[in-house]
């Protein structure tokens, strides 16, 4: 199976403090890969610097076989490098519909004095807009009976999703058989029993659906097990252990510095 992501000696830090350590790792085009590992591992350093919010010291990371390093956030994001966060992001004060919007923005073509003007092509722009995300997005995240809602009104569960929405909109090529480009920070966190459930149903829906891959940055191992492919485990910044569920699972490393710990803390 090709890599569609590939990080390699990524070294990251802050000040005299080490949070990426020579982190290699390579995320398979259509499959699922999750980050597991302890607080203060080094998880959110590393999504931060492949999204372009970090700007890693050493290492490559490159992208549909792209080299991506150096490149800003804005332009890894139109070249289908989507996210969602930890802390929802969702913008309170507009709709469910504009916050999706959003997450297309970044293809569109017209110029800053035409859209605030909703002139000419950018009228047009927006037209289209709306019929991608009415073909593309609504239906398949279940969203349709909220479009008109505030973003603050929703309960969690639901701005969870509109937020998971909002990066399906934002791949840059929603062609059938093309692979889409999402990552995703912790999709369930947070959320009740029954939402984590349908979460994860429709994380399933995008990858059948749409051959999307997904990097997961995830504390629910229930979630990760049943989810990913492969399972990649930092600790301290450093990669201790890669493999399938099952095997990382058994790894003695991974036991001692994360699924030990979590033992520990439950009895």
């Amino acid at each position: 199976m090709k890599d569609l992501l590939e990080v390699s000696g990524l070294c990251l830090q802050f000040g005299g403090l080490t949070v990426l350590d020579e982190v290699s790792l390579r995320v398979p085009e259509g499959g699922v890969t999750a980050i597991i590992g302890p607080n203060g591992a080094g998880k959110t350093s590393l999504f931060n610097s492949v999204s372009g919010n970090y700007r890693p010291h050493a290492g490559r990371i490159v992208f549909a076989g792209a080299d991506i390093t150096r490149l800003p956030a804005a332009r890894r994001a139109a070249l289908g490098v989507a996210r969602t966060f930890q802390n929802i992001a969702l913008f309170p004060s507009m709709t469910v519909l504009d916050n999706v919007k959003l997450g297309r923005h970044v293809h569109l073509r017209s110029g800053v004095l035409a859209g605030a003007l909703y002139l000419g092509r950018a009228r047009r722009e927006e037209r289209r807009l709306e019929a991608y995300i009415e073909r593309e997005v609504v239906e398949l995240l279940g969203i349709r009976e909220i479009l008109g809602e505030s973003a603050a009104a929703l309960p969690y569960g639901l701005r969870k999703r509109v937020e998971l929405a909002r990066a399906v909109a934002m791949e840059p090529r929603p062609v059938p058989r093309a692979r889409g480009r999402l990552r995703l920070a912790e999709p369930a966190a947070g959320l009740s029993h029954g939402d984590r459930e349908q979460m994860m149903r429709l994380i399933r829906d995008l990858q059948r659906l749409r051959g999307i891959t997904l990097l997961l940055v995830e504390h629910d191992m229930h979630v990760v097990m049943d989810l990913a492919d492969q399972v990649v485990v930092l600790d301290f910044g450093r990669v201790i252990a890669a493999g399938t569920p099952a095997q990382v699972r058994e790894d003695p490393a991974v036991i001692a510095a994360y699924l030990g710990a979590e033992s520990e803390q439950a009895s």
